[in-house]
């Protein structure tokens, strides 16, 4: 039993040691590089990827003339209150019914970006209902077609 924790121990040092990155550079010293930003931005999507997805997936349900109960009924059930996660995806069922207007890509932008502040920059959760009226006014302005222009206008709004 020990030996059996000892080798997972020393396992996962060998993993996540800041020695590992030393000895691949062939180096004496401890040294720790930021990552790419490219390599940091494909991280953070990937974090925010669930955030964001179970809002299209809700989006298409309510498109597809679903009813808020019977979208809540097709979610997940058994994620722990204590991860945002399972805020989020509540938080999204909410605002895509309240806010039957705002096209799935819009809001994407907005659940998106909401994750990446949130995560990368340490800022305050914002919620959808504070910036509605300007981001449906990117929508409309804008249109959903021209995603870059949208993504920057809703990301605007969140200021």
């Amino acid at each position: 039993m020990v030996q059996t924790l000892t080798a997972t121990i020393l396992v996962t040092l060998a993993l996540v040691s800041p020695l590992c990155v030393a000895e691949e550079k062939g180096s004496g010293d401890l040294q720790w590089d930021f990552p790419e930003p490219e390599q940091y931005a494909a991280h953070l999507q990937g974090l925010c990827r669930p955030e964001a997805n179970s809002a299209l997936f809700i989006a298409a349900m309510r498109d597809r003339g679903l009813t808020k109960a019977q979208a809540l009924e097709r979610l997940p059930k058994g994620m722990p209150d204590r991860l945002r996660l399972t805020h989020v995806v509540a938080e999204n069922l909410d605002d895509l019914f309240t806010y039957p207007k705002v096209h799935s890509l819009t809001y994407y932008v907005f659940r998106s970006q909401s994750c990446i502040r949130e995560k990368a920059e340490g800022k305050p959760i914002v919620s959808f209902s504070s910036i509605a009226a300007d981001a449906l006014r990117c929508q409309e302005l804008i249109g959903v077609a021209a995603r870059q222009k949208l993504a920057e206008c809703v990301r605007g709004s969140m200021k």
